[in-house]
């Protein structure tokens, strides 16, 4: 900001409505706890979108609170949570993956067969089998569904990759974890370390108590949501819980 303050979560939250950054806003006069984050598109009631507004240091320390526990978790019962998290992973993407790669072959067919095509309609062309208008109409649909199949194959390429990458970011994630052992404070070297995005939502005053839901998504699992069983429902064996996870 033009005072030189910074939040060590800017560039993070977004808007759970609109999807827009939520942007710090401090003055020079503001104490710490005044400080506060607002979505982009909130213009004083003129914006397409509400505030959305919560303070730094309440948001700050929601965040914090979470990624302890996280961290206490995950550094636990690493084992347990990696087996989770790919068990998700490979149940979301694998079939969608399998499909893709099948579809690739079947798209890249079609464009050879096109290509081929082209070239018999050209020699129908300058053979006088067909006429230059009917070369021309025939050539520009094929070279229209060469294009598309070219998209096509590209996100279905970008789909295969993401998949494939998704374990290499989960190994990444877990380096970062087992650097933050009992953190003190909430660094940005951490939220970058750990936290993809913060979500924060519309706040809800219809119980007569203000509340508001911030979701936060991790870097390559997205949102963890640890457990909230007691310990003494769990019984620990070789860092594993039998039957039940531990609370933290």
């Amino acid at each position: 900001t033009a005072t030189g303050k910074m939040s060590v979560l800017s560039g993070k939250v977004y808007c759970s409505d609109c999807g827009a950054k939520l942007h710090y806003c401090t003055t020079n006069g503001f104490e710490e706890r005044q400080d506060f984050f607002t979505c982009a598109n909130y213009r004083s009631n003129l914006g397409t979108c509400s505030a959305h507004y919560i303070r730094n240091v309440t948001l700050y320390n929601m965040v914090f609170k979470h990624i302890k526990k996280m961290l206490v978790y995950v550094q636990q019962f690493e084992e347990t949570f990696v087996r989770d998290q790919m068990e998700r992973l490979d149940n979301a993407m694998a079939m969608s993956i399998s499909k893709a790669k099948v579809d690739v072959v079947t798209l890249r067919r079609r464009d050879e067969d096109l290509n081929t095509l082209f070239k018999r309609l050209y020699e129908d062309m300058v053979s006088g089998r067909i006429t230059a208008e009917r070369f021309d109409m025939l050539a520009s649909e094929y070279e229209q569904e060469q294009k598309e199949l070219k998209v096509k194959i590209a996100e279905l390429e970008d789909l295969i990759e993401n998949g494939e990458t998704q374990t290499k970011d989960l190994k990444q994630l877990l380096v970062n974890v087992r650097k933050y052992t009992d953190p003190q404070e909430l660094t940005a070297q951490m939220v970058n370390d750990l936290v993809d995005k913060i979500i924060v939502h519309a706040p809800d005053k219809s119980s007569g108590h203000r509340k508001q839901k911030i979701e936060i998504y991790y870097n390559a699992v997205g949102i963890i949501d640890l457990p909230t069983v007691k310990e003494d429902d769990c019984i620990a064996l070789h860092g594993r819980c039998k039957g039940k996870k531990i609370a933290v």
